[in-house]
Parts: structure tokens; sequence; C-alpha cells
């Protein structure tokens, strides 16, 4: 009885409380839910269609994985650094993703790689919420905070960032409303528990605090408490700072790999020559926020178009109120002044600091000018216009970079729900894998299976069990035909063995000589002595040219003549189309001029002529991979002299790859 009553006080409560919602918080809680849906839908389609990437996701997957488990380990995806791997902290100052780890052991199990991506957005959706709640504060207008809700969720930033997966640069800003909200209701123990894990999140976010407070200030002139709060906020704002750099990142170094997030060679080589400069020289350092330093073309216009987005989507009110504008200086600076042109841009999170701000902004300048009802329409025409700027960079032929890709971004693209491989099989094949294996992936693989011991950054293969590649391009690090090669290298290879093959991607197992049809060593002939038997009894043609010359291993080779240029001859013209072949052969030919070859007449033809390996006695190996050719009639697989003088041909094995 007493369990009944409790439920339906709690039923009862729930009702009352819907029922004390005004009409301005039930559409934005309404609002609250759409775009969640939108945002976790988009999170959910972007990773099941193998469209996050190693860096950071991948990366980040495993260092949340590694924290979990209660280790600080070196990360094994970690390229580039020389001799010695990066734990995450060295790579990026932040002890968010500890704060995590419950979320990991109560949802993990469920959520899997979707966990950290999910966490992201459900931060989005409270910082979204307190935006909405500090603005209705302080404005005491509902439709205010509504209008700057839709304004959070709108601005352009919100959707690009969706390239950039998971990032700490996004949900470290999230902090920020929160942490303004708290402060403005007096609930200072909350803010201050925000501020802390503000601080700790990301490398720049204590110098951004430096230029939020004063504005705070502003907010409260008269009120001695809420200065004196704020000013002990900026003391310790900048105590952190200095502190960051000059201790804490310095400690966390490792001999020849220095920390390598400030990028500002412009300004000098650390945060504080950077201060330095821009006191010394401030004119140059006002033109950079508009220049395109790199001499290239191509990136003329990248600043103009962000401060174009921004000021279209409601940053022309700044003007109006340049108080606020303190709010935007660092970023601008961090922004304008990197190194990157990517950096200068609309794309990836790169504005994601200004889009979590700036609705904030605009409502609270809207808020001094004209009639309730004036800024009312106001900040919905500025909604209006937001979507259509948002909309129309969804589109990349309207970028200023338009060789980058809105694929991520765009929820609207019919494309957007698809790929042009079946991703359910290949997550089946990936499910099958054991949880212990070490595998080496690409680029877009490794989100999916990086929460383990031993995960690689493929071509780092390492002491891997597993690859799983895709066949196309798939590293931004190499180029199509350098990738290319590498997989082919393992697809043809004597020691891994397809387990599942697709037209787009490939996974393997470390299965030495699994595949090997044959090998001949010249030392068996048939009956009649005029074909060679095989270590699978099979016949290779031109037994007759056996010779005890030369020999690579035991006493036999085929000695091929310029009159007869033919040695060993497979025929494989009962293979099916799209096996993978592995041939090698032994040569010794002091001019180089034999080579292995297959062969379908006219319509196909592959030959190999350079050696991959020479051993002390003059004896070289060539290697031939390819694929069964569609509608052959014959193939054939043989050795051949291309020269005047006679060459030798030996121990030649034959590794094939059915499936």
């Amino acid at each position: 009885m007493p369990l009944s009553n409790s439920k339906e006080d709690i039923i009862s409560g729930l009702k009352s409380r819907i029922r004390s919602l005004t009409i301005q918080d039930r559409l934005a809680v309404l609002a609250l839910l759409v775009f969640a849906g939108i945002y976790f839908t988009m999170d959910f389609a972007n990773h099941y269609y193998f469209r996050t990437n190693a860096f950071d996701y991948g990366a980040y997957n495993w260092a949340f994985w590694d924290f979990s488990h209660f280790r600080i380990s070196p990360g094994p995806l970690y390229i580039g650094c020389g001799p010695f791997k990066l734990n995450f902290l060295q790579d990026h100052f932040s002890f968010t993703m500890f704060l995590f780890i419950p979320i990991y052991w109560l949802f993990n199990w469920l959520t899997g790689t979707y966990t950290l991506l999910l966490i992201q957005t459900s931060i989005i959706l409270w910082s979204a919420w307190c935006v909405y709640k500090l603005v209705k504060f302080k404005t005491n207008d509902g439709w205010m905070g509504l209008g700057a809700l839709f304004s959070y969720f709108l601005l352009q930033a919100r959707f690009s960032s969706f390239s950039s997966d998971c990032n700490l640069g996004i949900i470290c800003v999230c902090f920020v409303p929160v942490f303004l909200y708290y402060f403005e209701i007096q609930r200072y123990r909350a803010a201050l528990i925000v501020f802390i894990i503000a601080l700790l999140s990301r490398e720049n976010m204590a110098l951004w605090f430096i230029f939020i407070l004063p504005m705070v200030m502003i907010w409260h002139k008269g009120d001695r408490k809420a200065i004196r709060q704020c000013a002990w906020y900026m003391v310790g704002s900048l105590v952190f700072f200095v502190l960051l750099f000059k201790v804490f990142i310095p400690a966390l170094e490792v001999p020849g790999r220095p920390y390598n997030l400030f990028n500002y060679s412009a300004l000098g080589p650390n945060p504080f020559k950077a201060f330095t400069h821009i006191l010394s020289h401030p004119v140059d350092t006002f033109n950079l926020l508009f220049q395109n330093p790199t001499g290239k073309s191509e990136y003329n216009f990248v600043k103009e178009e962000y401060y174009m987005v921004y000021l279209i989507s409601g940053g022309f009110l700044l003007l109006l109120r340049p108080q606020y504008l303190i709010w935007f200086l660092p970023l601008m600076a961090q922004k304008m002044l990197n190194d990157e042109p990517t950096r200068w841009s609309i794309d990836g999170y790169y504005a994601i600091e200004t889009a979590t701000v700036l609705p904030i902004a605009i409502a609270l300048i809207l808020n001094d000018l004209g009639t309730l009802r004036w800024r009312r329409w106001m900040i919905a025409f500025i909604c209006l216009l937001t979507l259509l700027v948002t909309a129309g960079k969804m589109e990349v032929r309207n970028r200023a970079m338009p060789w980058t890709s809105t694929a991520k971004e765009n929820p609207f693209d019919k494309n957007f729900f698809h790929s042009d491989f079946d991703a359910k099989k290949l997550h089946t094949a990936l499910n099958q894998l054991p949880p212990d294996a070490k595998i080496s992936a690409s680029e877009h693989i490794i989100p999916q299976i990086s929460q383990r011991s031993k995960i690689y950054y493929f071509p780092s293969v390492e002491d891997a069990d597993y690859l799983a590649l895709f066949h196309a391009h798939d590293n931004y690090m190499l180029t199509v035909d350098d990738y290319r090669n590498l997989v082919d290298k393992y697809l043809y290879s004597t020691e891994w063995n397809i387990i599942s093959e697709d037209p787009a991607y490939v996974i393997l197992k470390k299965e030495p000589n699994k595949n090997l049809l044959f090998s001949c060593d010249a030392e068996r002939l048939n009956g009649d002595q005029t074909q060679f038997l095989t270590s699978g009894a099979q016949l290779l043609q031109n037994g007759i040219n056996r010779s005890s010359e030369k020999a690579h291993s035991g006493k036999y080779s085929v000695k091929v003549v310029s009159a007869y240029p033919y040695g060993m001859t497979y025929d494989c013209s009962s293979m099916k189309s799209g096996e993978l072949v592995h041939v090698s052969v032994w040569r010794y030919s002091p001019n180089g001029k034999g080579c292995l070859m297959a062969s379908s007449g006219t319509d196909f033809s592959v030959s190999s002529d350079k050696p991959v390996e020479k051993d002390a006695s003059g004896w070289e190996l060539l290697t031939l991979n390819f694929k069964v050719p569609e509608k052959h009639q014959f193939l054939g697989v043989y050795v051949f002299n291309c020269g005047e003088d006679h060459v030798y041909f030996d121990d030649m094995q034959f590794f094939h790859h059915p499936f």
C-alpha cells in the first residue's frame, strides 16, 4: 500500500510539474527532443556507415577504453611520433574522459563504440537547455530564450562539427553556458564545479575564461559579491594557464616530441612569446585576422566566409554592443592566427565556440533594443537567416574550400542513410573477431574496433593477428596508389588468409602458407620426363628443359634459352574469376632478362621482372600478384626468357585465395 501511494505521488507530481510549465517551456522541451532525435540519428548513421575517422574518434575510443580499465597507456594509434608512443594526456591535456568512466561501465556493454558520441550529444543538449534557461532568466522572456535555443541548434557549426565525430573541442565549450547559468541563478557551488571541469577539459579554456568573465562582471556591476567571485575565477584561470604551459604540459612531454598543438608560427613558439608579439605588433596582428599569409590563392576567401556566415547569423548585432566582442576576441585569435587554413574555416568543429556563445549574446543584445514585440520578431528573423545560411553551406559547392566533404553533416541528403557497400555485412564480420585480438585496420574501420588492447593504424601492422581494410584509399597519410599497393602486399601474401571479403573491404587472418596450391623445385618429373611434378601433384610444362648446371635448391632448375623462351608453365584456366593469385620464383640471370608472367592471350597479361630479394649466390626472387580475369578461356602462368642469354628458374610457389 505505501509503495502504491508512492507511485501515485510520483505520477501526480510529474503531472503537476508538466501543468506548471509555460508554453515556452513546453516548446523548448519539444525543440530539445526534436534536435536530440536529429543529432542522435546523425551520430548513429555516421558511425554505422563507417564515416567516423581513426583521428580523432578511433584514438578517443581507445583512450576511453584504456582509462575505463584504470590505465594510462601509450596509445597504439599515435603514429609519426618517432620511436615512442604517446598516451592520450601527452596529446591532449584533458581529464574530461575520466569523468565518463562510470558511463562506460554502465552503458558501454550496450552502446559499444557509440558511447562517446552519445555522451557528447547529451552534453550538447544539456548546454542548449542552459542557454534557454539563462536567456529566459536574464530577459524574463521565455520567447527570447526559445529564440536563443533555436539559434544554438541551427548555427552552421552545430552541423559541420559532425564531420569531426567526437572531440574535446566540442565538449569543453558546452560547459560555458552551463557555468553562466549556474552563476546567474546563484548556484555558486555548481558553477565552481563546472568551472573546474571546464578548465581541465582543454588547454585553451583557461585563457578563454579570462575573457568570458569580464562580461559577467558587466552584467553584475554594483554587485560586489558577484564581481569579487568573477575576479577570483579570473585569477584562477590565469594561474592555471601559466601552470599548464610552464609546469604540467612540459612534465608530460617526451624527448624529441614537444607539445605540438600550439601552431602559431607568425606569433611565436609558445603562448607567452605570442602574447608578447601581439602587444608589440598590434597592427600586424589585427591585419592577420583577415589576411591569407600562406600565399596559396585557394585559401583567399576562407576567413571571409567564416565572418560572413556568422555576421548573417546574428553576429552583426555585436556591432551594436561591442562589449560582447570580449567573448569573441580570443576565439578569433585562436582561429585566424593559426598556421592551418582549415582552422580559419567553417569546416569541422573550428567554429563551435562561436556557435555556443553567440546565441546568448544575440538574445541579450536584442533585449536592450526596441519593443518587446519587435525583438521577438527580430530573433525569429535571425533564426530564419541562420537556417538559410546553414542549409546553403551544407552544399559543398557553396564552400570556400569546395574540396572538403559535407557527407557527415547533412542528414537531409538522400545519401546520408546509405553507403556504397553492405555495411551490415562488414559489421557482422568485425563482430566475429575476438575481443582480445590484435588488429591493424584502415582509417574508417578503426573507430569500430578500437576498444581493445592492441589496435594499429594500417600500414602499421606490428604483431597484429588480423587486418581489416577497405580496398579503396582509406588512409589520408598515403597516396591512392601507395595505399593500394600496401593492401595488395597483404592480400597476396603467403602469410595471411582471407576470412571475409567484399568488393569494398577485406579481413585477413595471419595463417602462414594456408593457401599454398603447390611448389615446384624442379627435382621431380612425370613418367615420360616431359613435365615437372609439383608438391600438389600438378603438372607444369617444359620439364624437358630441366638442367643441373644451376640450382637454387636441390640439384635441378629449368634452363630457358632464347630459341625456346618458355620454362615452367602452369595451366590455371579452371580457376574462377576474381580469385587472387600470388606466384613467386627464383631467377638466375646476370643480365636480369628473365620474367614471370600470367596471360590469357591478348585480353589479359601481367608480368614481373624486378626482383624483391637477392641471395648471396646471385639468385633473385620474382613475385607476381594478379586477380583471375573475367570470362577467360585460357589462363597460364609461366617463366619466360626475354633476352639472348640463357636464364635459370627454380623453386616456383603458387598461392591462391579462393573466396
